[in-house]
């Protein structure tokens, strides 16, 4: 029995010092890490503005691309799609007095879509011509040309400005501006 005390008080021993060892290294590498952390700080505090600009970049070309999916599915005449870039609430606005405009004021962004398909629906030949797009946090400017051809041989050609907010891949608000005079000349309608 005396051997086996004598080897547990070993073994204890053995490990205490294990123990031991093991709190002086911990002791050192959080000497270390404090001596560190002002150099660690100031790594962090540069990094900052760089991490910052480059969420901003991320989030600018998001914008940038879901602007660019709205004007190709403009073009391409494919409402399912442009109705799905919408959020649930997003609203658009076309600029222009509603007594002689009835499609100008605000409505939903889905309703917009399914007034827009009678319209370039029913051109034989439509596109819709990207001529800039500028970006700026969430919010966008998309510089467009739509250029179509109707029944009879009427054509269409405007320019105009849609600005939209775009959060989460999605957008949330669309303000047009467009020339309704070249839009009501090609539609047969006065204003």
């Amino acid at each position: 029995m005396a051997i086996s005390a004598s080897s547990d008080a070993s073994a204890r021993a053995s490990a205490d010092l294990l123990v031991l060892k093991r709190i002086n290294t911990l002791d050192e590498e959080v000497a270390t890490t404090n001596a560190n952390l002002p150099s660690l700080k100031r790594n962090c505090n540069s990094l900052a503005p760089r991490i910052r600009k480059l969420n901003m970049s991320a989030s600018t070309e998001i914008v940038r691309s879901v602007i660019q999916q709205f004007a190709n599915a403009v073009s391409a005449r494919n409402f399912t799609a442009l109705a799905n870039l919408g959020a649930p609430e997003a609203s658009y606005f076309v600029a222009g007095l509603q007594k002689k405009i009835p499609l100008a004021g605000d409505a939903p962004y889905t309703e917009r879509v399914e007034q827009m398909q009678p319209i370039l629906g029913g051109m034989d030949t439509f596109t819709f011509k990207v001529l800039g797009i500028t970006v700026e946090g969430d919010t966008g400017v998309l510089e467009g040309e739509p250029i179509g051809e109707g029944p009879d041989g009427k054509s269409y050609r405007n320019n105009g400005l849609i600005k939209m907010v775009v959060k989460d891949g999605r957008i949330q608000s669309v303000r047009e501006y467009i020339d309704f005079v070249a839009l009501y000349q090609y539609l047969g309608l006065e204003l």
